[in-house]
Formats: structure tokens, sequence, C-alpha cells
């Protein structure tokens, strides 16, 4: 009778083992996992805006203002250069003509190559040699563009312009 009583115990002990073992190893698993889901997330937000990025670019190249749009979060707000500048709101019918007085009439002066870069320029370039880029941040402010990822995906959110040259058009 103890014999068996004592193997009972040994049976017990090794199954409440074995069972210790596979949670300790179904934890490491889900904390594994876990981590590399939080790298992919990572990974993708980077890559969803470079993506975002070069569907852009293309679709300013190509012209195609039904693309342009949307990429455009409604409504865009415009700002001007100075505190004092007209700043406004552009709605459907005003986006396209924003963006496209933006890209056509803006730019800026990059200092280290001594070139003058329009935004149309700068739209189509990669955006790899962009110092502005922030490839964790989930806004990305590069020169005259502000970009948000929304649940939609990535949008223009501000433009900035010479908004009292614009209103003159």
């Amino acid at each position: 009778m103890k014999k068996i009583f004592l193997l009972c115990i040994v049976v017990i002990v090794s199954c409440t083992d074995i069972n210790t073992k596979k949670e300790q190893k179904i934890e490491t698993t889900t904390s594994d996992s876990v981590n590399q889901v939080g790298k992919n997330v990572e990974k993708s937000t980077y890559s969803d805006f470079v993506k975002f990025w070069a569907e852009l670019g293309n679709a300013v190249k190509n012209n195609d203002t039904n693309k342009i749009k949307q990429f455009i979060k409604i409504p865009l707000k415009i700002l001007g250069r100075e505190d004092s500048d007209p700043h406004f709101y552009a709605y459907e019918s005003e986006v396209i003509k924003a963006f496209l007085f933006s890209i056509n009439k803006g730019g800026y002066y990059d200092s280290e190559k001594d070139v003058s870069i329009s935004n149309k320029q700068l739209l189509m370039s990669i955006l790899d040699n962009n110092s502005d880029y922030e490839p964790s941040s989930n806004k990305q402010w590069i020169n005259d563009f502000v970009f948000i990822k929304t649940e939609k995906g990535w949008k223009l959110e501000t433009l900035y312009m010479n908004t009292n040259e614009y209103k003159k058009e």
C-alpha cells in the first residue's frame, strides 16, 4: 500500500512539473509573439508612410487630381507663412485648387545643395533623402506639408503657403 501511495505522489508531482513547464513555454511564446507584433507595427508604420509618399508623388507626377484628393483630409487647414497671414480651411471644391497652387508656386531653398526646390519636386523625391521625415511618428511635417495617420491611412492635414497671393487669385 505504501508503494502505491508513493507511486501516486511521484506521478502527481511529475505531472505537475510537466504542466508548469508547458505553461512557462506558452507564456514565453505569447510574450515573444507580442513583442514581434510590436516590432511589426513600427515597421508597418514606416512602410505605410513611405508607400503613401510614393503614391502621392506618382499622383502629382501624373496630375491625377482624383487620386491626390484621396490623400487629403477634408477640411484641409491652410496656414500662411507668417502668423499675421490669412489662414482658413479648404473644403471639397477648393482642396485641389489650394494643393495645386502650393505645389506649383511653393517651395524652399536647400542651403546644403545651394538650389531652390519646388514643392512639386519635393513630393516626387525619395523620402529617405528628407531630413524632416521621422519614421516612428504618426505625424509628419515635411516642409510645407503636415501629414497625419488616420484610421483611413495617411492624409495631408495642413498646408503652408503664401496665403496672401493665393487669396488674390
